[in-house]
């Protein structure tokens, strides 16, 4: 079974936030630097429905916004901004388990379609 990438970006010194799609499932998978000189990293993941990332993006290519909810809690927004755009994703914990963030990354990191027939 093809993986196929919706979102790849790193970090310039150090962590990555990436969107991977497989077998009807995309998932989110994040650590990125909260504060390197004291090694403190946001770190989550969660997993959405393949029609879910399909919607958000197609969403947000139409019209400069979208939005996927997880399969269990959680959801990742995208919203244009000129250039690049920004990415809030929030991963599928509750309470002190609960972790978001939001970060400025370029368009071409970004697919322009998640073909779902490719599965």
């Amino acid at each position: 079974m093809a993986i196929f990438v919706v979102l790849s970006y790193s970090h310039p010194v150090e962590g990555e936030i990436k969107i991977l799609h497989e077998g009807g499932r995309s998932r989110l998978t994040c650590r990125w630097p909260f504060d390197l000189e004291t090694d403190e990293f946001v770190e989550l993941s969660n997993s959405f429905d393949e029609t879910a990332i399909a919607d958000m993006l197609s969403d947000f290519w139409k019209n400069g916004r979208g939005r996927a909810n997880a399969v269990e809690h959680g959801s990742i927004e995208i919203i244009r901004k000129e250039a690049d755009f920004t990415i809030e994703a929030t991963n599928s914990g509750r309470g002190s388990m609960a972790r978001s963030l939001r970060i400025g990354i370029p368009l071409d990191a970004l697919a322009r379609e998640l073909d779902i027939a490719d599965g």
